[in-house]
């Protein structure tokens, strides 16, 4: 989700809907999740996972 939508801004409660919409642990989930990606674009510089504080996540991409 985040890759196919790059360059805008991608809300929690946009993912939560369209990944957990029923579950109760969502926001844990996607904290992990956000975690892991971020480690595995250390490796790719050129990429970077913002967060946009009271907004959601921006993936800058080349």
């Amino acid at each position: 989700m985040l890759y196919e939508r790059a360059g805008t801004c991608v809300s929690r409660e946009e993912i939560k809907k369209s990944f957990w919409p029923t579950d109760d642990n969502a926001n844990e989930k996607i904290d992990a999740h956000i975690k892991s990606i971020r480690k595995v674009l250390k490796e790719f510089q050129e990429y970077k996972l913002i967060t946009v504080r009271g907004k959601g996540y921006y993936l800058r991409i080349p």
